[in-house]
């Protein structure tokens, strides 16, 4: 069992399983070593109090001005340009953090749900920012939940709001199976929506639940043979109850696919060529 604890609880987990959030495009993926020392933390509105009062008076005169012209614009044309007129500024200024309160702003306003969705990834893209003041991570993973259940409030048959709440539930809020329950109805209505039922299968991975992961992940091939995460997820699966041979099968299926990038084609010939040292 050394070549699986060596290889795959990190090879196949980091690659497919571990990935932040599957099904969020983000702009700009970063990683930051400033999250695992987060204390209680302060809102952005606290966070924004704390900027104004350190600031120098050329940024403090420009955000009085952007932010004047937000609280007395009356039409909704002028309402949401000055909205965006400020997170604009203040992203130019290199303050993501302020400017995701205006986002957050912008969606209470607009009230629909693709600008609550938008609001939500926009708080997930900023989790991943190295520049990040660690202070405001919990507020900001909050208020992303917030988001995103605002959006499904507002439009309960949106998918792609309840996948994004589902995988905020099951990673970064710590309760699994509010997500759980979530996907499970999106399955039950749709057993071919696939992006729900990777997730299912990346959580019964991790829960070790393989009984329950193997007909997903049958299902999701059915549907895309060539779905690597998949196959990848199946080959951990396998790796986790030291099936050697099955996973050995599954890897080099996917070392043959065209589309994988030469790193990861490169790692999965060295984990086969393991896997066949252990079994001589």
């Amino acid at each position: 069992m050394n070549f699986f604890k060596k290889y795959f609880w990190f090879l196949i987990a980091s690659i497919i399983i571990v990935v932040f959030f599957i099904f969020i495009p983000y702009k700009n993926k970063k990683s930051s070593n400033k999250h695992s020392h987060e204390d209680s933390g302060i809102t952005i509105e606290e966070f924004q109090k704390d900027l104004l009062s350190t600031s120098n008076s050329e940024f403090i005169d420009s955000f009085e001005i952007f932010n004047q012209l937000v609280s007395t614009s009356n039409d909704s044309l002028s309402k949401i340009q000055s909205y965006s007129n400020i997170i604009a500024f203040l992203n130019r200024k290199e303050q993501p953090e302020l400017a995701s309160l205006f986002v957050f702003r912008k969606a209470d306003w607009i009230k629909n749900t693709n600008s609550w969705v938008l609001t939500g990834d926009n708080f997930i893209n900023l989790l991943l920012y190295d520049s990040l003041n660690a202070k405001v991570v919990n507020d900001i993973k909050e208020k992303a939940v917030y988001s995103y259940e605002r959006a499904v409030s507002l439009d309960s048959n949106n998918i792609e709001a309840k996948l994004k709440l589902a995988q905020c539930y099951m990673e970064i809020q710590n309760e699994p199976m509010l997500g759980v329950q979530i996907l499970l109805k999106i399955v039950e209505k749709d057993p071919n929506q696939i992006d729900a039922q990777m997730l299912l299968s990346k959580f019964g991975l991790i829960s070790g639940q393989f009984e329950k992961v193997a007909p997903r992940l049958e299902k999701i091939l059915s549907l895309q043979p060539d779905n690597i995460q998949a196959l990848l997820m199946k080959a951990d699966m396998f790796a986790q109850q030291g099936k050697k041979e099955e996973t050995a099968k599954i890897l080099n299926q996917v070392i043959k696919m065209p589309k994988i990038s030469n790193n990861l084609k490169e790692q999965l010939i060295i984990a086969v060529k393991d896997i066949e040292t252990q079994k001589k």
